[in-house]
This record gives structure tokens, sequence and C-alpha cells, in this order.
């Protein structure tokens, strides 16, 4: 019987053999080959080794060449990204002798205790880079008890001093955001949302200098998600087809009941909505305005629109169609070349059932396209199938060997994501990085 290759590199006379984990662990950065199948399952001398080499790689210099200081950073990145994933949640002291990099900060921040939260606030304060303070914020945001999930929308007072110190403004994503993300009783949410925003639009009144800028972000902020994520009814008349058609369908929809209470919240501020991107603002709330009841509407539009609109409307179908639905994708998602969102949406919507129907997009001429399908199908396929495709791991493309290695054999934390995420929200969110990935962020 003949033992597989991986990835062309000659075969491996003994498969299922492990490794040392110092030798793990250099291979497994290099990431030439597949190596999770060699894991001794030994979870707590895997971080060891991680330490060990990170403590190395942090103690070298950067490097003096663009090409050398960027290899340095990626191997820090992989090694703190590996680290986040597998050490104790309660282990906060692990991470602060890397605390000069921003993922190593976030890290170290969203382990701390609730009573320690303050120490970020310290922390970015006394750091003049603008990396350390997203890293910082998110940390702050990230380790907040549920409990206390509102204390996230009165974030703007116990930063003040970051705002005045460094004089930076707030950046994305703000609290707001997370709130929102992480609160799941939709009533409550916005509630206190709209009781956030009545405050925020009377401190505008009120402040000067740095705190007039930190509350115009939260004002913007909430004004976009409270209305973005109401339960406005569907429009019945013609999409419109100009600026100023959209301008006035916004003017009109926006003195609706449905966001009288946003209106009550903001007061004068109310009309900030839009202001930037009007006709942005305007297609993305219509958008929204679609429920499950109202999908083939936005199905039919999918098919016709070729612009930036067509990206809100692949995530408002993932979210409300029902998900017996499987034909009407396949007119949105086969025989297409040009990736405008509609894979990641459709990986989103995908019952586990219909796995299957992924191994037709796994070598699209987009990479990012057949790599999300890829990853979706190893999230959504049973077990025996992953465990079937392994055993033919030879006829394989390589990157599919390496995703589908680390899979079935790292620990759970350290997986393939369900989907390959946008790039430009990995890019503001680092959260949502892998640089494990075919993309490699």
């Amino acid at each position: 019987m003949r033992q597989p290759r991986i990835c062309g590199q000659g075969r491996s006379p003994n498969l299922s053999s492990q490794i040392a984990p110092f030798a793990f662990v250099e291979r497994l950065l290099e990431a030439e080959n597949p190596i999770w199948y060699r894991w001794d399952q030994d979870v707590p001398a895997l971080i060891n080794e991680l330490t060990r080499a990170a403590h190395q790689e942090f103690a070298k210099s950067p490097g003096e060449t663009g090409r050398e200081r960027h290899s340095a950073n990626y191997m820090r990145k992989r090694l703190i990204w590996l680290l986040d994933r597998l050490v104790p949640k309660s282990d906060s002291a692990h991470f602060e002798p890397f605390l000069a990099n921003s993922s190593a900060i976030f890290a170290w921040g969203r382990r701390l205790k609730p009573e320690e939260r303050h120490l970020l606030i310290e922390l970015a304060a006394n750091r003049a880079s603008g990396v350390c303070y997203v890293s910082s914020v998110l940390a702050w945001c990230d380790s907040c008890p549920d409990e206390e999930l509102a204390s996230l929308l009165e974030w703007a007072e116990p930063w003040e001093p970051v705002f005045k110190t460094k004089r930076v403004r707030p950046l994305w994503p703000l609290p707001e955001r997370e709130f929102f993300r992480r609160c799941k009783d939709h009533s409550l949410r916005r509630l206190l949302m709209c009781a956030q925003l009545a405050l925020a639009a009377r401190r505008l009144r009120e402040r000067e200098d740095c705190g007039r800028a930190v509350v115009r972000g939260s004002i913007h902020s909430l004004l976009g998600l409270l209305l973005d994520g109401s339960d406005a009814p569907c429009p019945t008349g013609p999409i419109p087809e100009s600026a100023e058609n959209w301008k006035t369908w916004l003017d009109q929809i926006l003195t609706t009941a449905a966001f009288k209470d946003v209106a009550a919240a903001a007061g004068e501020f109310f009309s900030w909505y839009g202001r930037i991107d009007t006709e942005r603002a305007a297609r993305r709330l219509w958008v929204s305005c679609h429920g499950p009841d109202d999908w083939r509407t936005l199905h039919q539009l999918a098919l016709q629109q070729d612009d930036s609109f067509i990206h809100d409307i692949y995530e408002r179908l993932a979210e409300i169609m029902p998900s017996d639905r499987l034909e009407e994708w396949d007119w949105l998602v086969l025989h297409e070349s040009n990736d405008k969102g509609q894979m990641r949406a459709f990986c989103r919507w995908l019952p586990a059932e219909y796995a299957d129907v992924l191994r037709s997009h796994f070598n699209h001429s987009d990479a990012d396209w057949g790599a999300c399908a890829y990853q979706a199908f190893l999230a959504k396929a049973p077990e025996a199938v992953l465990q079937h495709h392994w055993r033919r791991r030879d006829d394989l493309p390589c990157w599919q060997v390496h995703l589908l290695d680390r899979r079935l054999f790292a620990p759970p934390a350290i997986r393939p994501g369900p989907v390959v995420e946008d790039i430009q929200q990995a890019e503001w969110d680092f959260r949502l990085e892998d640089p494990f990935s075919r993309r490699g962020i």
C-alpha cells in the first residue's frame, strides 16, 4: 500500500508519528507543510514551547530592511495568535512580556478581571500609538462581563483621560458596536441605546474640546446602529433610482412611527443620520427594512444590481432567506466569476445538510471564493466525510490539505473559521484575522 505524499514534498515513511514539541512548533511556524496530524495532543507542552519561541522572537531585532521587519512582525503575529487561543482565559500574566505588540495587548487585556480593566485605560494613556489604543479598547470591551454590558455604552467618561492626553479621536470599532453585537435582548438593547443617545445629545450641547469629538462619534455610531437595526415595515413603492430620490425616501421613512423613539432621543441630531453619504445610508436602511417575508424582493434585486449596494443585499439575504431555498442561491453563486460578497453570504446561510454543494466552488478562479467555500465545507460537513478526504489528501491541492489538517487535528480554538472574512473588515478588526489561512491574514 503506497504512502500518500504531503503537498508534493515526497512520501512520508510514517505519517502518524509524533514529533517533539520543539520540532513541532518550528515546523508549525514555517507553515510549509501540514503538521497538526503529528501533534501529540499535549496542550500545556504546546503552550510552553510557543511561549519559549515567542520570547526568542521578541528578543530579536526586527531587522533593517522592510522585508525583514515584515517577516518579523508576521512571525510575532502568528505566535501571539496561537497563544491567545490556547492560554487559559484566567492567565493574563502570560502576555505581559509582549505588551509592545498590539495583538499581545489585546490578548492580555481581554483576560483581565473586571476590577483590573482600568489597566487598559492607563496603558493607552501612556502609549502614543493609535494601534495600542484600538487594541486596548477592544480588550476593554471583550473583558466586560455579560452582566455589565450596559457599561460599554458609558465608555466615553472613563476613556476621556486617553483622549485628553493623546488627543486621539474615537476609532472604529467603538464600544457601542460591541454592545450592539453582544446584547441579544433586542428590546432591552434598543431601550438602553436610546437612553444613551439622549444622554450623548445632552452632553454635546454642554461639553467642549476633545469631549465634544468623542460624543459626536458616539452619536453617529448610535444613530447608525439603531436605525439600521430597526423593525421598520418593508418599503412598498418602487426602488429609488437617483440620489435625490433616495434622499426623499429617507426623509419620509424617518418620520414614521418605527423611528419615533430614536428621533425623540437624538433631538436635533437625528438629522445627522446619513449626513456624510445620504444615498449610501438610505440604501442600507432600505435593505434592512426587508424581513423574512420580503426576501423575494431582495433576491430579485440581487440578480439585477452590480454596484456597492449588492453587498448589503447579500448580507441581508443570508439573514432572512428560508433554509430550503438552495435553488435561489444557486442563481446568485453558480457560474459567477466576480466576488461581490455573495459566496461569503451563501456560506453563512447554507444549512449543514447542503454542505456537499460547496465542493463545486473549491477551485474557483478567485482564491478567496474557493477558500471561503472550503472553510465552510470544513465547518459543516460530517466528521466522517472530512476523515475520508484526509485519507485521499494525496489528490488535494496543498492549501486544502493545510486547512483540512488544521480542522481535523488542531485544538478547536485553532481550527479554521466557518468563512473567509472580508479582507477590509479583517484589516479594520484584527480579531477576524487568521495568519494561517490561505490568504495569510
